[in-house]
C-alpha cells in the first residue's frame, strides 16, 4: 500500500461531522440526534458559503443574537490558499457582507442559516 492510503480513510466531511457533533453535545448539551443535525447544517453552510451568500443566525458571546449576510467567496484571494474545512477547531470564519470585514462565531453557537440570492 502507498503511504497516503494510510493517512485517514474517513472522508473529511464525515470526520468533521463527528468532531462537531461531539462539540455540540458537550458545549450545548444537545442530544446525539440534534447534534448530528446541527453538525450537518454547519457542513452545508460552509459548502454553500464557498460559492454563494448565506443569512446566518447565531449567538455571539453566548447571549447576543446576531444575523448576518455572509460568504467565503473572497477567502482564496484574501488568504492566498484554499478554504480547508478540516482546519476549523472552534470558530467559523466568514466574510460579513454588510461590514465588509472578516468575522467569526463559535461553531456551537450556530442557530440556523438559509441561502441568500
Amino acid at each position: 500500500m502507498k503511504r497516503h492510503e494510510f493517512k485517514n480513510p474517513v472522508p473529511v466531511r464525515e470526520r468533521m461531522a463527528e468532531k462537531w457533533k461531539k462539540r455540540f453535545m458537550f458545549e450545548k448539551g444537545y442530544s446525539e440526534e440534534c447534534a448530528e443535525y446541527m453538525a450537518q447544517r454547519l457542513i452545508d453552510l460552509i459548502d454553500h458559503m464557498q460559492y454563494g451568500y448565506a443569512l446566518i443566525a447565531f449567538h455571539k458571546q453566548g447571549t447576543i443574537f446576531k444575523m448576518v449576510k455572509a460568504t467565503l467567496m473572497p477567502y482564496e484571494s484574501f488568504f492566498h490558499r484554499f478554504y480547508e474545512m478540516e482546519r476549523i477547531e472552534s470558530t467559523v470564519v466568514y466574510w460579513d457582507v454588510e461590514s465588509q470585514a472578516w468575522r467569526s462565531f463559535q461553531l456551537e453557537n450556530l442557530l440556523d442559516w438559509s441561502p441568500v440570492c
